[in-house]
């Protein structure tokens, strides 16, 4: 019997360790992602300052070429003040591959230019690139949701013994 509670506490005080350690784990996660996500709020609130018509929390799809166009404004800039053509293009990938994004991206959805201002259609195919990239990021999401639930826990049964 005695060798069977230092099993179980064994047991349990192992359970107890896994338990922290996943938390550590979540934790840091956590940090890392909010870290990654830092600099693009700042340029997702420097874009939406300089071209509120045009970048929202609720995203609309974008003129094709529009990186040329804020190139073209960021030039007129002092070079202190511009904004390297690096950080837009990375800025406008996290944009254009947000879920609300390809959400918006319907086929006859408008595209919109710097001011807001309809310039273009989005047509069926980047509809449709869109769509298969959304459905893929859900599939990802599910499957990942699946692996991190912790399997059911066991019940150990506890035996009297007299």
């Amino acid at each position: 019997m005695h060798l069977k509670m230092q099993h179980n506490n064994g047991k349990q005080n192992l359970q107890n360790f896994v338990l922290i350690f996943q938390s550590i784990i979540v934790q840091l996660h956590k940090q890392q992602r909010e870290q990654a996500i830092a600099p693009y709020n700042q340029y997702f609130s420097y874009f939406s300052k300089l071209y509120p018509n045009c970048f929202s929390d609720t995203p609309k799809p974008l003129a094709i070429g529009i990186d040329k166009a804020i190139i073209i404004e960021e030039a007129k800039k002092s070079e202190e003040e511009q904004i390297t053509k690096k950080l837009l293009r990375r800025f406008l990938g996290k944009y254009t591959r947000s879920v609300a994004y390809k959400e918006a991206m319907q086929s006859g959805n408008a595209r919109i230019n710097l001011q807001g201002v309809e310039v273009d259609k989005v047509t069926p195919e980047h509809a449709e690139i869109a769509r298969k990239s959304l459905e893929e990021w859900r599939n990802k999401r599910a499957t990942k949701q699946n692996n991190r639930r912790p399997p059911e826990k066991q019940r150990e049964k506890v035996t009297n013994v007299n």
